[in-house]
């Protein structure tokens, strides 16, 4: 079979799907005959309106035989046209001075972090994602509309929306590490979606989108907040990733951790010394290693397939003065806390 077009020509084209069923056609059955007896104006024409950006169509010969780009779309309602437009910029309604909402994208769910400016914790949601097994326009529903409010939340705070830089294969790791089971859950459709789906919704309604490196962001959660703020591992990496977008300190809280683990269980270890000539993720690195080898041996031992074992009474007086902390700690962002230039912008 010949091919319509050159070999280089739809490499540059790679993707396009006009371009790829008029490559793989079996045109010696159509009324224009064989590619290799196409005429040169025919072939020129094509390359053209393949690669252009705007919907083109033609009608070649006697039998007005039609060719049209990616631009076009027929489907069982009829004719489409796929049209780009420039958007009008919003003015940007967030302040980083304020705070941030910090986001941590999970296989079935956004765990979302509210921070004040000062970078102290003040607020959490999760956003259910249950993606697994649905059809790409249920999933794009879903993420639609966790964007959307996630964008509303962030919109009525007046703060920037603090994003990882979504690398699939990166995060689909760091979930194995936590949940194998869990971590198939993540697709890459999924994965990219969000992110694009957050920054358009956000670039509507003049919310600022700043993209951080999500390194470590879970065991930071997990050491420094988690069992501190009685919150889940998850919102814990929201949180590290909200203060790291305002560029505030990772440095250890704690000289020993305490994490929960799949059945209700917890595990305990203490913390290395850090060297304070590398850069602080050097740390993390070790810490996650020790993290990572506690959870393999409290496996091991048998102790996940077991009812969790009580806390001792000091650490549950402490899960319980943690547990009633109020979800927004009382005059958070209030006068007291806010300088003389930031008070007269505060939305409240």
């Amino acid at each position: 079979m010949h091919s319509v077009l050159s070999d280089d020509f739809y490499a540059r084209l790679a993707g396009s799907e006009m371009a790829d069923r008029m490559r793989f056609h079996d045109w010696s059955a159509s009324p224009l005959g064989p590619p290799a007896n196409w005429p040169e104006s025919l072939r020129l024409v094509l390359e053209l309106c393949l690669a252009s950006h705007f919907p083109m169509a033609i009608w070649w010969g006697a039998d007005l035989i039609q060719f049209y780009n990616d631009r076009f779309l027929r489907d069982a309602k009829g004719w489409r046209v796929m049209v780009s437009v420039a958007a009008a910029p919003v003015p940007t309604v967030s302040r980083k001075d304020l705070g941030a909402i910090g986001v941590d994208v999970n296989a079935d769910h956004l765990a979302v972090s509210e921070v004040d400016r000062f970078g102290n914790w003040i607020g959490l949601r999760r956003f259910e994602l249950p993606t697994y097994g649905k059809s790409t326009d249920q999933a794009k529903a879903l993420i639609g509309d966790a964007a959307v409010a996630i964008v509303a939340l962030a919109k009525a705070a007046s703060k920037p929306i603090i994003l990882e830089k979504l690398d699939f294969q990166k995060k689909k790791a760091a979930l194995s590490r936590d949940d194998p089971k869990y971590a198939r859950m993540l697709s890459a459709f999924a994965c990219n979606k969000v992110g694009s789906s957050i920054r358009a919704a956000a670039f509507r309604a003049g919310v600022e989108v700043i993209e951080v490196n999500p390194a470590f962001s879970s065991t930071i959660g997990a050491v420094n907040h988690a069992h501190r703020l009685g919150i889940s591992i998850h919102q814990g990496a929201a949180l590290v990733i909200a203060r790291r977008g305002l560029g505030f300190s990772e440095r250890p809280t704690v000289q020993g951790v305490t994490t929960p683990t799949r059945n209700g269980d917890h595990v305990t270890f203490l913390l290395p010394v850090r060297n304070r000539k590398k850069h602080v993720w050097a740390y993390w690195s070790v810490v996650r290693r020790r993290l990572t080898a506690a959870h393999v041996a409290h496996a091991r031992s048998g102790a996940s397939k077991k009812a969790p074992r009580p806390l001792s009474p000091a650490r549950l007086l402490a899960e319980r003065s943690t547990w009633a902390l109020p979800a927004r700690f009382r005059h958070a962002n209030r006068q007291q806390h806010c300088s003389a230039d930031v008070l007269p912008d505060v939305p409240f």
